[in-house]
């Protein structure tokens, strides 16, 4: 009965190990602007393909639209429809100034890559 118990501790152990690890190697709650956008702007040098010369335009922009994100979300606090309204502005603005940046063919690469980010109301960390 013992080496039962002993058991179902140690596979509780791991399983909250694990989920807390996880946790925190995802979550960008935690994460300044500046170092969301140097992650960002990783990210789409990856996938739009950017040129050395777009690459500080792009991370200017997604910089700007970081701080901007981030002060509409504080400005909103717990009304979720400004918020949600606030953040749609953000997205337009920022798929805006993308244009002037990078060429029709990235800009189509990444209308996509937004149609398909996941929505709702859960951070990205996963945590609620």
């Amino acid at each position: 009965m013992k080496k039962v118990i002993v058991k179902i501790l140690l596979v509780i152990a791991v399983f909250t190990y694990a989920n807390v690890s996880f946790g925190q190697q995802k979550g960008g709650n935690n994460m300044t602007p500046e170092q969301r956008a140097d992650k960002k702007t990783e990210e789409l040098k990856a996938k739009l393909n950017l040129t050395a010369d777009q690459l500080p335009k792009v991370k200017e922009i997604v910089l700007k639209h970081e701080n901007s994100r981030q002060k509409a979300i504080q400005a909103a606090g717990d009304d979720k429809d400004a918020r949600h309204a606030a953040m749609q502005k953000d997205r337009e603005a920022f798929t805006n100034d993308m244009s002037k940046v990078i060429t029709p063919e990235q800009l189509s690469t990444l209308k996509t890559m937004e149609e398909h980010k996941p929505k709702g109301g859960t951070p990205q960390g996963g945590k609620n």
